[in-house]
């Protein structure tokens, strides 16, 4: 299978957020759909076949910057990425000079710095191959704020002080910030009377993007069917949009496809992390090795009403789908003892009495 970078240069602002892996599976799965390069048994039998090998495999939508020059790219930040009690003891000494006990000071300073780790949810392409090669280590983000650390926390975002240096001249300087998340106000309409009702507005959070900033995502696929079937379900969806409040002009991108070189599994790590919200095979995990360090989320999504199923009878399935619980990107496992160009797989989520309807937990993973 090749790697490629999908780039999605934003049109407008966007109505939801994240853009996850199975977000945009099903999407393109859709596009297929509607420009008929499948029809509705087609499509099930090709999702059917993929549910223990999944052909294609994308990455949640992830932060970059597309400005002049070269683009950066953001991964998300490993789970097993933070400072050991071990680093945060060697802290607490070198900062008190050995003096015991350790002053309030020094505490609330910690304090503060272990709320802005936390709060890094994205390393750049830079750092995450530093951290394979263990030039970047997990003490390191106790030094961030010192004038001559190598690595800097812009917003959520760690990255190299060059790159922070490129995204200093296109980001505010008052808000150093990629993507800008906003609530903004809406009314309710009043069908009949065709107004405004008073005393019924409300908010959603929608995203903004800085200028030069953009998502990107890791597409992992045979070139046949990228060529073949997913390229052409991506060019549908730049016209149609991802997300909610697409009838109002959301989730519009520019959308590139590129060939992308990314480590896989030539070199030996122990462990790996997926990009993906990730439902893993049957033996596919060792969970009782080292390291580990995950985070779980439980997915309960909508049917796509674009096709409505027993709209004449009483066989329409439920508005939601089966929930099911999956791994989130940045999730840490031990190395897996088979080497995959795809881990996960595809779930079906519908009784036998209603049409298929498939999630998808194929996952992209790089070795750490």
């Amino acid at each position: 299978m090749e790697t490629f970078a999908v780039y999605f240069r934003p049109r407008a602002p966007l109505a939801t957020w994240p853009l996850s892996s199975d977000l945009l599976a099903g999407a393109v799965c859709w596009g297929m759909r509607l420009l008929g390069l499948m029809d509705e048994a087609g499509l099930s039998g090709w999702l059917a076949g993929q549910q223990e090998q999944p052909r294609f495999a994308f990455s949640q939508a992830l932060p970059a910057w597309l400005g002049n020059g070269a683009p950066i790219r953001f991964y998300p930040r490993p789970l097993s990425f933070h400072p050991r009690p071990a680093d945060v003891e060697a802290y607490l000494t070198r900062r008190s000079g050995g003096a015991n006990p350790i002053t309030k000071n020094l505490r609330a300073e910690l304090a503060r710095m272990s709320k802005q780790i936390k709060s890094i949810g994205y390393v750049s392409e830079a750092a995450l191959s530093a951290l394979q090669q263990g030039r970047l280590t997990p003490d390191q983000l106790l030094r961030l704020e010192q004038p001559d650390a190598e690595w800097v926390k812009v917003d959520n975002l760690l990255c190299s002080r060059a790159d922070a240096k490129i995204l200093s001249k296109s980001l505010s300087p008052r808000r150093m910030r990629l993507l800008e998340t906003a609530a903004v106000q809406h009314n309710s309409v009043d069908r009949v009377g065709s107004a405004t009702v008073e005393g019924a507005l409300f908010y959603k959070e929608e995203v903004f993007f800085a200028p030069g900033a953009a998502l990107w995502a890791v597409l992992r696929a045979d070139s046949g069917d990228v060529k073949s079937l997913i390229a052409p379900a991506l060019r549908l969806l730049a016209d149609t949009g991802y997300g909610a409040d697409r009838s109002t002009g959301r989730g519009f991108f520019d959308i590139q496809i590129e060939p992308l070189e990314i480590e896989q599994f030539h070199q030996k790590r122990p462990a790996v992390m997926t990009l993906s919200r990730y439902l893993p095979c049957e033996g596919e995990l060792n969970l009782n090795g080292e390291p580990l360090a995950y985070r779980l989320v439980t997915v309960h999504p909508k049917r796509e009403q674009r096709f409505g199923y027993g709209l004449e009878s009483d066989s329409r399935p439920l508005i939601y789908k089966r929930a099911v619980r999956m791994f989130e990107p940045g999730s840490v496992f031990p190395r897996p003892v088979e080497e995959k160009d795809i881990f996960g797989r595809w779930v079906l989520l519908s009784s036998p009495d209603y049409p298929p309807i498939y999630q998808s937990g194929a996952a992209v993973m790089l070795p750490l």
